[in-house]
This record gives C-alpha cells, structure tokens and sequence, in this order.
C-alpha cells in the first residue's frame, strides 16, 4: 500500500522513463533553501501538465536531489482523491487537493511538524499548483503560449497567509504535445467544454497525437518539455493582506514570468522572434 510518505513509488524506474520519453528536463536557476515553505506557481496547464506532473508527482527528473529538504506536492482536483485504489495511486504521488483550505494546511506546516511527519527526511513543503486550471487548459494550442493569470490572485493571498514564497514556474513545450478540436469561442464544442466545466471542474478534450500510423493516435507526441524554476518571490505573513498588498504582488509576479518566459524562450522555443507570451 502506498501513503503520503512512500517515497519509493515516487521514485519507481518508470517515471525516469516518463520523462525520458518527451524528455522533459527540469531547468534550476536559483537554490531553494529548505528553511521556509514554496508555493510553486506554474504555467501553461498545457492539456494534462506532464511536466509538472513528472516534477512534482515523481522523481522522474529528480526534483529531490536538485533541491534537497523540500517535501515535493502538487495539487489536484479534489475528485482524483475520491475513487478507490486509484486515490491511493494519487496519494503515493504524493498528491493533494487543490482547495484552498488544503494548501494552506501543507504551506502553514512548521519545520519541526515536517521533519516529524517525514521521519526527518524533509524540513519543508512545496506545493505546485497550476495557476491558469481548466481555463487554461482550454486555451492551449502547440507552438504558442497563452496563459490565464490576470484574475487569478487567490493563490497570491494563500501565500500570504501562510507565509510561503511563490516561486514562478514556466514550461516550455507543454502544449506541444497534442492537436486539439478547435474550441473558438462561440463554437458548439466550446459550448459544450464550458458546460462540463461549470458542472464539474474537467474540461473535457478532443485530442490528436501519435498513433501507429502516423496521422491520428492519442500518445502524446515527443516533443521536449524544459520546466523553468524562477526566483522565489518572499512574502510577509498576514493573515487578512489588503488588496493592494495583493496586487502589488500580483504584478511582481506576472512580471517574473514574463521575465522567464523572454529569458529562455530562445533556447527552448523554435522560431523565437516570432513567439510571444499571451496574458489573460
């Protein structure tokens, strides 16, 4: 049976695999010191977030060792945790809820509480969250970037409250990976995302990758996937933060991923001049 501490699923030969199949690499450029909790803010969502999920579900591309203390989550809908045997599957990825109240619980944990409950393996917690969600994941389209963040502040305040630094995350070549039915706005198919979004939360997807022969399948096609690390971002503890302490942060935070984003485009992105960063 596999529990919140079962390191050894995390660490399973397949995950190596995994991520050697796109490959997806993880792209470090700052140490993380395991003294104070992370919020990891990552974007785009992409159509199901291998990446982030090879980063901060497994060991696939060696998160612990490249930042060693720091107890790696990522968080998810709440319904992947209701079904049986494959909530413990979620559980051993070390997955946890995407409510509010549940980040907040792992991101306000104190040293000496992780060190007890990881049998002193970890002094602190990262929690990976995708900022833009379902709404995200509906704009992706391979070869281009656009993000849903402008009106997303409420995990500026989580952090806040809690106390955790943001970290700006950004992957490169996640919405390579699949062609999707286009979903333009006004179109019956969108229309129809919408509905089962707003009913559910999973936003259902009419996806083309590889396939034997080559012309439809729905494996994901080889396509690199290169997860940048940005700079923590600090913040100062307050339980009830003012709004403009939120926006305040807000941009700094915006302007960080836009920072990555022209940064390293031009090393992970073909055809560079002509790929711009989209926020919504």
């Amino acid at each position: 049976m596999v529990n919140n501490n079962s390191n050894w699923f995390r660490s399973l030969t397949i995950w190596k695999h995994f991520a050697a199949y796109y490959p997806i690499k993880l792209i470090k450029t700052v140490d993380l010191p395991p003294d104070k909790n992370y919020l990891f803010a990552c974007h785009p969502h992409g159509v199901m977030c291998f990446g982030i999920f090879a980063h901060f579900a497994t060991e696939g591309t060696e998160f612990q060792k490249l930042f060693p203390g720091i107890q790696a989550s990522l968080s998810t809908l709440p319904c992947n945790l209701w079904h049986p045997f494959y909530r413990q599957i979620v559980i051993g990825w070390n997955c946890i809820s995407c409510k509010y109240s549940s980040m907040k619980s792992i991101l306000s944990q104190s040293s000496s509480e992780i060190r007890q409950n990881s049998s002193g393996k970890f002094t602190s917690n990262g929690v990976a969250l995708l900022v833009g969600g379902a709404k995200e994941s509906m704009m992706t389209k391979p070869f281009s970037y656009k993000i849903y963040i402008k009106n997303r502040k409420g995990f500026i305040k989580l952090a806040i409250q809690s106390g955790a630094s943001i970290v700006p995350v950004f992957s490169f070549g996640e919405n390579d990976s699949y062609d999707l039915m286009d979903n333009s706005t006004g179109t019956k198919w969108r229309k129809f995302q919408d509905f089962v979004k707003n009913a559910s939360g999973i936003v259902p997807m009419i996806m083309n990758g590889r396939g034997f022969l080559h012309f439809f399948g729905l494996m994901p096609r080889r396509t690199a996937i290169n997860t940048v690390i940005g700079c923590p971002i600090d913040v100062i503890q307050c339980e009830c933060p003012g709004n403009d302490v939120i926006d305040e942060l807000h941009g700094r935070y915006v302007e960080e991923i836009r920072m990555i984003f022209e940064k390293y485009k031009w090393k992970y992105v073909e055809n560079a001049k002509d790929v711009e960063l989209v926020m919504v």
